[in-house]
């Protein structure tokens, strides 16, 4: 499947949070960290992850 099969289906499911992360990472970063977290079973995101200026910008987003 290419980035823009899975960039709808990802959204749908995950919502606006990860959707501004792929976009800002990629989608092929997005899937690494997906798997290392998973197998290490950590829940914490990277630190080159802003993850508050993402849910900043969905929150802008959706209250437009």
């Amino acid at each position: 499947m290419t980035d823009d099969a899975l960039i709808p289906q990802i959204t749908e499911v995950c919502s606006c949070t990860y959707d501004n992360i792929i976009k800002d990472y990629g989608m092929t970063e997005f899937i690494r960290v997906d798997m290392e977290m998973r197998k290490d079973g950590s829940k914490s995101l990277p630190k080159e992850w802003n993850i508050d200026k993402i849910v900043e910008q969905c929150i802008s987003t959706i209250t437009k």
